[in-house]
């Protein structure tokens, strides 16, 4: 199996870098950060009953769909996955996803998260301008859930997801490496923070199954500052719905 590198304390990223897998353990044992997180996930898990028994669809093979056979399958096809994605785990806060989950508590809990990350993000790489995070992924995945596999080609760059699962082991982040082509499986710890590259030239295939109650934080690391950057982002989901002729499906409770 690969190895996975692990962080140097002393040494900053280069942003215009290659292809790169990592695991933070100093961000997940940032007190300050899990502590944010974990404010959020409480009230999550307030939700979590009336959720699983309104909007949950069990998926008997949803350890098939992330199999190392089924992405030979996928990649048979000649087609890249971005939208769409096969799925049965919650998404919250996001309007270009079916059925989403909006909640205001979580919403200012998640701001709070947000600016600490950019601020994070500024001291991890080395770059002439200016570094924000984008949150582009906020999910719960219950028991038996998965995301298939896809690349995230159609938006490349630098990503990382913090997550925390009740039972470590029981969950996963599994992707083929870009160069060598092996499939690796990275199994959850308590808290785990990943960073990798997504790249159009060379795609990052990767998917995701839990047995267990796994909550998921992704950002997307971009050249933009934090105003700008947020005014852009919300204008351009508002022009993807105006495109697909939609209107965000949500009540905000």
């Amino acid at each position: 199996m690969t190895k996975q590198r692990s962080e140097n304390a002393m040494e900053k990223l280069d942003f215009n870098a290659a292809f790169s897998f990592r695991e933070f353990e100093s961000w997940a044992q940032d007190e300050e950060l899990t502590s944010r997180l974990r404010a959020c996930i409480e009230v999550q898990k307030q939700r979590e009953p009336e959720l699983l028994k309104t909007r949950f669809q069990p998926n008997p093979h949803a350890s098939e769909e992330v199999s190392a056979e089924q992405l030979q399958s996928v990649l048979r096809t000649g087609k890249g996955v971005n939208r769409g994605l096969e799925r049965n785990c919650f998404q919250f806060g996001f309007t270009d996803v079916e059925s989403p989950i909006r909640d205001r508590k979580i919403r200012r809990l998640m701001h709070r998260v947000d600016r600490l990350v950019s601020a994070k993000v500024r001291d991890l790489f080395r770059s002439d301008q200016p570094i924000w995070a984008d949150r582009t992924g906020h999910l719960w995945y219950p028991p038996g859930s998965y995301m298939c596999w896809h690349t995230n080609s159609g938006m490349p760059g630098w990503r990382m997801y913090m997550t925390y699962c009740d039972e470590p082991g029981k969950s996963f982040f599994r992707y083929r490496d870009p160069k060598s082509q092996e499939v690796v499986t990275s199994y959850d710890k308590k808290w785990t923070v990943r960073l990798f590259k997504v790249s159009a030239e060379n795609p990052l295939w990767h998917a995701v199954y839990s047995d267990t109650n796994r909550y998921s934080f992704g950002y997307r690391i971009v050249h933009r500052p934090a105003l700008s950057g947020r005014i852009l982002d919300k204008l351009g989901r508002v022009w993807r719905d105006i495109q697909q002729g939609r209107l965000p499906r949500y009540r905000e409770v």
